[in-house]
């Protein structure tokens, strides 16, 4: 058995009613998006605010952040993973909120945990490539900055409040053997067809106390 809809068609009523909710807390969810976006972009312009002898010394001085590993990840990774992928909303999705729990957890007694659908790693490189798109990776123009970010904030996140959306599963499913939530095996697209769940077998519902 694997689930018949997407995480964006599973949340997307719950979803839509917290935009939706007051025109202040619409203002706030997009005001700190915006906000965060800001701050990821205000890194990449500050690259082209400094003097470089060529290419090369560009490439080897901001390698120290932007390519450098550690651990395997780069500081710039990180970085996303928490101003974007954990911290670019001022609520959190439960699973309570976004209305979807595994069918395991909805008949269990026993405790259970949340979990990020996409992964904040994913969801933080998936908007930040958006934005790098979006300004043609062009960073030195302010304009484009702007355009771009008042793009997002007005029109693409509404559609796309599901790359933050947690779900209710048992601890058995979410252990790392069970559900493979590997960044390198599953695109976002992939995670939000649920295809990761559906090769553990796990089965979304609503969510039922």
């Amino acid at each position: 058995m694997s689930n018949s809809k997407t995480l964006k068609e599973l949340t997307k009523n719950s979803l839509d009613k917290i935009l939706n909710h007051s025109s202040i807390q619409n203002k706030q969810i997009k005001y700190h998006f915006g906000l965060k976006l800001y701050q990821y972009a205000s890194g990449k312009h500050y690259d082209h605010t400094l003097d470089w002898k060529n290419d090369e010394e560009k490439k080897i001085v901001t390698d120290i952040y932007r390519g450098k590993t550690i651990r395997g990840s780069r500081p710039e990774k990180q970085f996303q993973r928490l101003l974007l992928g954990y911290q670019a909303l001022p609520i959190q999705l439960t699973p309570l909120r976004c209305n979807i729990s595994s069918r395991a957890a909805n008949n269990s007694k026993k405790q259970y945990v949340k979990d990020h659908v996409i992964g904040v790693t994913s969801a933080g490189q998936y908007i930040a490539r958006t934005l790098d798109a979006l300004v043609s990776n062009n960073y030195k123009n302010i304009s484009n900055i702007d355009n771009a970010i008042r793009e997002m904030t007005e029109n693409w996140l509404k559609d796309h409040l599901w790359l933050w959306a947690t779900c209710r599963v048992t601890h058995d499913e979410h252990k790392q053997e069970n559900l493979d939530r590997g960044d390198n095996r599953f695109t976002v697209d992939q995670k939000e067809k649920l295809l990761h769940y559906n090769e553990a077998g796990i089965i979304i519902e609503e969510y039922n106390n």
